[in-house]
């Protein structure tokens, strides 16, 4: 099976595969890989950054699983350095990556895509170990999905990711050890971008971390908007101007 040299599609989800993924993939058609739901462990096999056709990695375990399974267990270790030309979905949520501190290197991510349409649309990490700062990489990429709750990471958020995602309608940074003002955004050639250009925002939940200042901004639009979370923080100030209209829009529902 990993050797494989025409198998575009594996979904193996929802079994009761257990042990290692072995480290001799060589795969170089592969398109979609679906082994979620499973009692994996060991770590990422480096040979899966060959896979340069790969478009849609999903190991994350649905918390549903989780649940009626019990499994505890699950993938350690860190993200290996890939070829990901192609991607546009990344879900790796709810296993025991990272740890023992473990940082994400922002260089691996440049080979992956970062077109508008084509590039990384969903980046999905949740529930693992990873330390460290985040990766001001990762605003470079026009997401739709950004989620890195519940996990270790520290230190401010990158402006960056502030002024990217300009598509993105879920953010999720909630239960890490966050500080500093909530990035609002920042000019670049000479035009503003950041929370207040966003218009597609449903989710954004940043809670459960040591952000200080005050809140952030709101978009411009928040009609869209369903789960604003941002409890157990730090900000201080008055409620911003910004909030007005966000507060007219949720009560005239």
């Amino acid at each position: 099976m990993y050797q494989h040299q025409n198998l575009r599609w594996l979904n193996l989800v929802g079994n009761k595969m257990e042990g290692g993924l072995q480290d001799s993939f060589n795969l170089p058609a592969l398109e979609v890989l679906l082994i979620q739901n499973n009692n994996w462990t060991g770590s990422l096999p480096s040979s899966l950054g060959n896979s340069t056709n790969l478009i849609k990695l999903q190991l994350s375990q649905s918390d549903d699983y989780l649940s009626y399974s019990g499994w505890t267990g699950g993938l350690t270790g860190g993200i290996p350095e890939s070829n990901f030309t192609q991607i546009k979905h990344f879900f790796v949520g709810n296993q025991n990556l990272g740890g023992s501190g473990y940082q994400i290197p922002g260089f691996i991510f440049d080979s992956w895509s970062k077109d508008p349409r084509s590039g990384l649309r969903d980046f999905r990490i949740e529930g693992n170990n990873f330390e460290g700062t985040v990766p001001a990489e990762l605003g470079d990429f026009n997401l739709l999905t950004f989620s890195i709750k519940n996990n270790n990471f520290s230190g401010s958020l990158p402006a960056r990711i502030a002024s990217g995602m300009k598509d993105v309608i879920i953010f999720e940074v909630r239960h890490n050890n966050l500080t500093g003002n909530f990035p609002n955004g920042e000019m670049i050639d000479g035009e503003w971008k950041g929370w207040r250009t966003k218009t597609r925002l449903r989710t954004f939940n940043i809670g459960d971390n040591n952000f200080t200042g005050p809140l952030p901004d709101m978009p411009e639009y928040v009609g869209d908007m369903s789960v604003l979370i941002l409890s157990d923080n730090n900000f201080e100030g008055t409620i911003p101007d910004t909030w007005e209209e966000a507060f007219h829009t949720f009560f005239k529902r």
